[in-house]
């Protein structure tokens, strides 16, 4: 068009008719003569302008068309971004649902019964009881590393020095605890000592790693970094039909996720650049490991006690009648993610009502995922492990139950996490340690596998309740992060 242009706006064109109807007055009545002659040979300098008007009108037509146009996809363009924006949490939950939900997935349907059917149950247990040494070991230092940069550098400038050089120091503590264990319980050999403490060392780090997504909100990439992982497990059952050495299947998924990280991240470049906050880091992540160490211990007490005071037979026993209920209380990990972020908006009070109605569903939950395991387990174990079933079935109810009410009890305990300083959580952690010890000793002691199985039943309800009453009647205002808490729960 002639006269649009890129910064032309409605207002030029309706000027340009204006001073045009201004300017040339009606052609059929000059001096008062309707002549139409004098028009077309006279006037010429009208018609050109005529035709100028004319196309003035056309391109302001074009234009209001097109701003409309434009508006439109501006205002479309703006939805999309805004509902962008609010999906993206959504999103953001479901790939890193996803991502453990693969990494778990190959680990307990893939990697697990292929090491028992090729090492037989007894020795499989020594296997779960190493995992779960390294699990204590490299997800409490890893876990705790991981978080002291998720809070700091929200804060403050720091460098990768400063969380890999204290990485490296809590592998030298998990050498020498994996180390000794191993000369304790007969497992003690050049071979063992070299792989079981590299696998700790690359999960130490893994564990670590995915601060890489976290710190940027990059959860695809999470999820890739977790597909890594299960693709290297894969690998790894491969390569042990040549080299039948079991730590050897996992350390090759451990380290392709970190080479991922390595090539496309940042965390590990500078490795030993350390920033003026590197003492006040190392603090904090001393401080976060007590409290994941105390975590992952009540985690995965039930595989040491039962490899210490029974024997590996009777930690693979436990482990796969306890398998489907394992796998959901897995699931409270993104779960609680998901309920800290809509209470972190919550700006209510604690009162009594909230808690009974939060408890209500939690228990609801509970039963629906109870019913859920109850009911699929038999033919899982049938299928992955037909000869460890028989075994299994026997203290298949408490088993799960134990799970189940594990499940509830962290996703309850989001509410101290929510309303109360990190020692009310502190205490109530080494008190549930202390009880669910004691409990699973009687229970070993008086009637084997299935007095256990019992026992962590009742130890995993202790801390139900002793949160519920915590909750309910604990308002001193040195334990309350909030001081607006209703105490006289009104509402």
């Amino acid at each position: 068009m002639i006269f649009l242009e890129k910064d032309n706006n409605i207002f030029d064109y309706f000027s340009i008719l204006l001073f045009s109807f201004l300017l040339f007055p009606n052609p059929f009545y000059i001096n008062g003569v309707n002549n139409v002659s004098n028009l077309l040979w006279d006037n010429s300098v009208f018609i050109i302008m005529s035709l100028i008007l004319v196309v003035s009108l056309v391109e302001i037509s074009y234009c209001c068309i097109k701003e409309k146009s434009l508006l439109a996809i501006r205002e479309k363009n703006t939805k999309l971004i805004e509902n962008r924006e609010k999906i993206q949490p959504i999103l953001n939950l479901i790939y890193s649902i996803a991502g453990l939900v693969i990494f778990n997935g190959i680990i307990q349907f893939i990697l697990y019964p292929f090491l028992n059917k090729r090492l037989g149950d007894n020795s499989f247990g020594v296997v779960l009881t190493l995992l779960s040494l390294i699990a204590i070991v490299s997800g409490s230092f890893g876990t705790a590393v991981n978080n002291s940069r998720m809070v700091y550098t929200s804060e403050k400038e720091t460098k990768n020095g400063d969380y890999n050089v204290i990485l490296l120091l809590f592998n030298i503590i998990g050498f020498v605890v994996i180390t000794i264990f191993l000369i304790c319980y007969n497992q003690f050999s050049l071979v063992n000592v070299i792989f079981v403490n590299l696998l700790m060392f690359v999960t130490m780090f893994r564990y670590y790693a995915d601060v890489e997504y976290r710190k940027n909100l990059n959860y695809f990439s999470f999820l890739i970094y977790y597909l890594f992982i299960g693709i290297g497990y894969c690998i790894g059952c491969l390569i042990y039909l040549l080299i039948p050495i079991w730590e050897l299947a996992m350390i090759i998924g451990e380290s392709l996720a970190l080479g991922f990280v390595l090539i496309k991240g940042g965390i590990f470049k500078n490795f030993f650049s350390c920033s003026n906050h590197k003492n006040s880091i190392w603090k904090l992540a001393i401080s976060l490991s007590v409290g994941e160490l105390i975590s992952n211990l009540v985690l995965n007490a039930d595989r040491i006690l039962l490899y210490i005071f029974m024997d590996g037979t009777a930690v693979t026993t436990y482990y796969v009648a306890s398998l489907v209920g394992k796998i959901v209380a897995l699931v409270t990990i993104p779960l609680i993610g998901v309920i800290m972020g809509y209470l972190a908006r919550y700006k209510g009070q604690l009162t009594k009502k909230f808690i009974f109605v939060y408890f209500g569903a939690d228990i609801l939950l509970g039963i629906c995922a109870f019913l859920g395991c109850y009911l699929i387990s038999p033919f899982l174990i049938k299928i992955l492990y037909p000869e460890t079933y028989s075994s299994a079935m026997n203290i298949l109810l408490y088993a799960i139950l134990g799970q189940v009410i594990f499940f509830c009890t962290n996703l309850l305990n989001v509410l101290l996490l929510k309303f109360y300083d990190s020692k009310v959580q502190f205490i109530l952690s080494v008190i549930h340690l202390i009880v669910f010890i004691t409990c699973s000793l009687i229970g070993i002691f008086s009637n084997g596998l299935l007095g256990f199985s019992v026992a962590a039943c009742i130890g995993n309800l202790f801390k139900l309740a002793l949160i519920i009453l915590v909750l309910l009647f604990v308002r001193n205002k040195n334990l309350l992060k909030h001081n607006n808490m209703d105490n006289n729960y009104e509402e």
